[in-house]
């Protein structure tokens, strides 16, 4: 830590050697003068030496001051990113809910009464076309707007595993969509596949993969789904 190497027990080790010698020497006036000016060396060595290990430790504690200094400032730094973001998240929650809120009323608004014609609103809504079995507009939507219904959906093991293992593209997603769509024009429904404005994703007939699908469709463009 410090930039002497001679420690104050070595220093007056040599120093008491030195004049244990001389006394074993015998003492004259000359040998005394050398005695005394030993001894007076010493005390100026010690001096020095003191004076520097005090400018040492006064640095050092410098240092360690203004360490503390920044330690304290990233501390109070990194607090208010922390209350930012929790406000952030706060607030961002709050849009999420109030956002799907929104959007179960607007299933019930419009008459909303079942998982086919939600999947027919959400095309007419998001895609701006008239029908379900619009290819063109499947594969123009899912590369782009909704990008992420199909990057949700790929996350599906159950999906994955109906698509032998491959992840589903703009274009086999359409078609996927537009599969299920024709399935479910095939077959009746009823009144409680939807309640309180939520898309009840338990119709007769779907498979679990096409839950998934729908359920990726319909939950990333903000509208409520239950699986149960």
């Amino acid at each position: 830590m410090f930039p002497f190497r001679v420690s104050l027990q070595s220093l007056l080790r040599i120093r008491r050697a030195n004049i244990r010698y001389v006394w074993s020497a015998g003492l004259t006036n000359g040998t005394l003068n050398a005695v005394i000016r030993e001894v007076s060396k010493s005390k100026d060595e010690l001096r020095t030496l003191n004076e520097r290990v005090n400018e040492e430790l006064r640095t050092l504690n410098e240092e360690l001051r203004t360490r503390n200094e920044e330690l304290r400032k990233e501390t109070k730094e990194l607090r208010e990113e922390l209350r930012e973001e929790t406000n952030a998240n706060g607030e961002a929650s709050f849009l999420a809910f109030q956002f799907k809120a929104e959007k179960r009323e607007l299933i019930r608004s419009h008459g909303i009464l079942s998982v086919r014609s939600s999947l027919e609103f959400v095309v007419q809504q998001h895609m701006k076309s008239t029908s379900v079995s619009d290819y063109p507009a499947w594969c123009t939507f899912l590369s782009s707007d909704g990008f992420f219904v199909l990057q949700n959906a790929n996350r599906q093991n159950k999906v994955l595993a109906d698509n032998r293992g491959k992840k589903h593209t703009a274009d086999s997603l359409s078609r996927k969509y537009i599969a299920i769509w024709r399935g479910l024009c095939s077959r009746s429904h009823s009144n409680s596949e939807i309640k309180d404005g939520k898309i009840l994703l338990r119709v007769n007939g779907l498979s679990p993969s096409d839950v998934d699908v729908l359920d990726a469709l319909f939950s990333t463009l903000g509208y409520s789904t239950d699986r149960v």
